[in-house]
């Protein structure tokens, strides 16, 4: 086969004569691979002679449409979705002697409306049949029937051969500025003909079957098709039916045996972590290649790839700006191997600046510079910022370059290592962060499939910015935010700790499948208007002022909500702590921030708390708080964990009667300055103080207790007290709280085999065992800072408790009690122990109700599972069985 599209006899007189077009090389194709399809749709399939004919025929109906000079000056729209008629439009036009512009109608109507009123469009494609409201514009329309174009295959067309040049345009394609306002970059034949030309010689060749899936309104989607007819293939279209699920899209690909893929990288992503997980999965065998391009690649998600895949499968990272021609460089990526965005392609060159505008020494970092064949020349219309963006180089001998914005460093092996963006390195508190560094540490979390960190303008007026970090779980996974907070923590200096980590289904795309920042939550933002609210007292001023510094912003109104604007479990501490030495006095539960989460209403419960007694309560008197609005005596009681704390429980009773007279239980030791100390040594103690503080708050003679955890234990035993009392206990609502008495150890051996079983890279392996490694470390310190009767930092406390807890759990032995048990238990097996079916429970109660919800015990009270939890709970508290 010849190395380029025409036999070697005619190489020479073609480069002489100009034509390094698309036009030449389609029309070669056209007659070289008559027979073969050159188009296959459900609807229709095209040969390579068929296509010749159709495209010829809407060629000549566009010369008769538009005048010979417009044909240069001004584009044709394509206003269609993936069809036939899409491709035949893109090779009439060109044929004609005319460049389009495509523009997908499935983007938003005025952005439509935008691409066709600044491109000035001098005639607008579209398909007869298309269901999408057409657009207002002064574009004449030309309406493609494919059915009606065949059917006339015999009649003779007028076309005029039309001669096109090397620097005459071939299409245009709008592209994203960081200003938001889409930019036109015109590209000519000599460009999109040295990249097709490299591309055709390297990936494909004669029946090649290449999946056209990227959105046609992206430069992308062109090397999906130019190339491939081109070299004899064949042109797939991806059904919307195949996108719904990677099993749908995976079918979609084997049936239509598929060679070649090329996909958005956030949908490569998706690819990969699916492939890994799921053994039912995996990747057609007439795929041979497969490319992603448009943003940084996962090195987890390479290696998750190569594990499942292997290396027959030619696996391809491509790089390159709209603004030099869809690709300017290409890496093959091999397992273990950190990927590389390659080197650049004939007919480009990089050049790597430093921030004084001269060239780096080999090895060092700075903006990609790219000069070559491959460049656009401006951007349509835009004057000014093409003279920022587009300039002459005198290290590119003079030649035109173009600054990517992109920072780079070549390796020794010569390939270029992307690093992060210019305007993705930011100045935070001082110090001079890059945004992709964090990203890439976050990701390596074993939990963690996907991460995104974006840094927020907090308000409209204050300059005070945040980093915000976004996660996609691996499937079945829910990592807490303290969590991966706490994994960053073993990494990066605390000024590159995000100050919320939000946890995402999936990352939202734009329609040429990359991140479409703008929809990014952000749960930091506070409608300040402008700047603080009138505060109406002097401890709402105060609450305030503890709030911004704890959560680090600098606007509050007096309705700002601690859990909206960066409020979790671990500042939820901090916060009290504050608080109690802004307000000296008795002690404040964290719990009290679930019915009071706004600066007015904590103010209030702040003063109507400490206009009580001034002799403070016992050590081992529980805190309480009231959840909702009821004043009755309390019905239901909910107890903390092992932790001591019940912050959990706002998520659970979200959605339940507000007027439900519920309260939280929480550990006082949790709170206390100084060591934590656990005076009360049995269950039976701890639940006879529980009892105490519910009676002396007042409670309705019908009770229901729930527990988590070890929660389960003291609840459990403060029925058998209450209902020494007198009580009717109505039911129990145990959540994942086995029996001690029944849990056996699962020896090492097991417990490695079970972890084994999870699937995890090595990567992720390691980075799991060393969060193990960073718990026993933590325990040492809380160990040997109770033996030295040192205080607890904050962050060590709920540990230090749940060493003790856990301790008098083990030792404790439940007596048979007359009460019915709910036991809502997660699927997932769990690591440390051997759990009996009935949770060692059906011997001790008189009814016992089990129900099993997705989830583990330590991600139940977690999206995905809390849903799920949330109904088996009001089930539970409705007794519906």
């Amino acid at each position: 086969m010849s190395s380029t599209f025409l036999p070697e006899d005619q190489v020479e007189s073609v480069s002489k004569t100009d034509h390094r077009t698309l036009v030449v090389a389609l029309e070669h194709s056209f007659k070289q691979f008559e027979s073969d399809v050159a188009i296959d749709t459900p609807d229709c399939k095209l040969t390579y002679a068929e296509l010749d004919v159709l495209t010829s025929q809407v060629a000549a109906k566009l010369q008769s449409s538009i005048r010979t000079q417009q044909l240069q000056s001004l584009p044709v729209a394509i206003l269609m979705s993936r069809s036939v008629e899409f491709y035949v439009a893109q090779i009439s036009i060109l044929r004609a002697g005319g460049f389009f512009l495509p523009i997908d109608p499935a983007q938003p109507a005025d952005r439509i409306e935008f691409l066709l009123s600044d491109s000035q469009a001098s005639l607008l494609l579209v398909r007869e049949g298309d269901s999408f409201e057409n657009p207002e514009s002064t574009a004449r329309q030309l309406s493609i029937d494919i059915a009606r174009l065949i059917d006339q295959q015999g009649c003779p067309d007028s076309r005029t051969d039309q001669v096109v040049g090397e620097s005459d345009l071939a299409y245009m394609i709008y592209t994203s500025g960081s200003s938001g306002q889409p930019k036109g970059v015109p590209i000519s034949h000599k460009a999109i003909f040295n990249f097709c030309d490299w591309w055709k010689k390297e990936f494909t060749f004669p029946g090649e079957r290449a999946l056209q899936m990227i959105s046609v309104g992206f430069d992308p989607s062109i090397e999906e098709v130019f190339p491939t007819l081109m070299a004899g293939g064949t042109v797939v279209p991806v059904q919307p039916e195949a996108m719904e699920s990677i099993e749908g899209f995976l079918d979609f690909v084997g049936r239509q045996k598929i060679s070649m893929l090329h996909t958005p990288t956030a949908f490569w992503h998706t690819l990969a972590a699916s492939l890994k997980m799921h053994d039912s999965l995996a990747l057609p065998e007439s795929v041979r290649t497969v490319i992603f391009g448009g943003e940084q690649v996962d090195p987890h998600q390479v290696d998750a790839w190569f594990s499942k895949v292997g290396s027959d499968v030619r696996l391809v990272n491509a790089y390159g700006p709209t603004e030099a021609t869809i690709g300017v460089s290409y890496a093959d990526l091999r397992p273990g191997i950190e990927p590389t965005i390659g080197q650049p392609i004939p007919g480009v060159s990089f050049k790597v600046v430093g921030a004084d505008g001269q060239l780096v020494e080999a090895g060092e970092s700075g903006e990609l510079y790219i000069g070559g064949v491959c460049l656009a020349t401006e951007y349509w219309n835009r004057e000014q910022l093409s003279a920022e963006k587009f300039v002459s180089c005198s290290f590119l001998d003079g030649q035109t370059g173009y600054r990517t914005g992109d920072i780079v460093r070549q390796g020794s092996d010569g390939n270029y290592q992307f690093i992060g963006r210019v305007d993705g390195q930011i100045k935070l508190r001082g110090y001079r962060i890059e945004l992709g560094e964090i990203s890439t540490s976050l990701g390596a979390h074993p939990l963690v499939r996907q991460a995104h960190v974006l840094v927020r303008q907090f308000g409209s007026v204050s300059q005070s910015k945040y980093l915000l970090g976004y996660v996609v779980a691996q499937p079945g996974e829910v990592p807490h935010e303290a969590e991966l907070k706490e994994f960053l923590q073993q990494q990066l200096p605390d000024y590159m700790v995000p100050t919320r980590i939000v946890l995402m289904d999936s990352f939202p795309l734009t329609a040429g499948g990359k991140l479409d920042l703008d929809q990014f939550p952000d749960p930091i933002a506070v409608a300040s208007h402008g700047g603080d609210e009138r505060y109406l007292n002097e401890t709402e001023e105060k609450v305030a002022k503890v709030w911004k510094k704890v959560l680090g912003v600098s606007q509050l109104n007096r309705e700002s909500n601690f859990f909206h604007i960066g409020g979790d479990s671990l500042l939820a501490m901090r916060l009290v702590l504050m608080l109690e030495s802004e307000f000296p006095g008795p002690m404040i539960p964290v719990a009290a921030l679930i019915p009071n989460p706004t600066v007015s209403s904590m103010a209030d419960y702040i003063a109507q708390h400490r206009s009580g007694s001034e002799n403070g309560v016992s050590k081992n008197w529980p805190l309480l708080t009231r959840l909702g609005n009821s004043s009755k005596s309390i019905r239901v009681v909910c107890l903390h964990a092992a932790g001591g704390g019940g912050m959990f429980y706002r998520q659970l009773c979200d959605g339940l009667d507000p007027e439900m007279p519920l309260a939280v239980l929480e550990a006082p030791s949790l709170y206390q300055a100084g060591p934590v100390v656990l005076e009360r040594q049995s269950v039976v103690e701890i639940a006879q103080d529980y009892v105490d503080c519910i009676l002396d708050a007042g409670c309705q003679q019908k009770l229901t207790l729930v527990g988590y955890s070890f929660g389960g234990l003291v609840a459990y035993e403060m029925a058998r007290i209450l209902k020494q009392h007198g009580f009717e206990i109505e039911r129990i609502i145990n959540i994942d709280s086995p029996n001690p008495q029944t849990l056996k150890k699962r020896s090492f051996l097991s417990r490695l085999w079970h972890r084994s079983q999870l699937p995890r890279t090595i990567g992720q392996r390691v980075a799991e065992y060393k969060l193990l490694l960073q718990r026993k470390w933590r325990i040492k310190e809380v160990e040997r800072l109770a033996e030295e009767s040192l205080p607890l930092p904050v962050s060590l406390r709920s540990l230090a408790l749940e060493i003790g807890f856990i301790r008098i759990a083990k030792g404790h032995i439940p007596d048979p009690c007359d009460v019915s048990m709910h036991v809502i238990c997660g699927e997932d097996p769990e690591p440390e122990h051997y759990v009996p079916d009935d949770y060692g429970w059906g011997e001790k109660v008189s009814e016992l109700t089990m129900v099993q919800i997705p989830g583990g015990h330590n991600t139940i009270f977690a999206e995905p599972y809390l849903k799920a939890l949330k109904e088996a709970f009001q089930d539970a508290l409705n007794d519906r069985r």
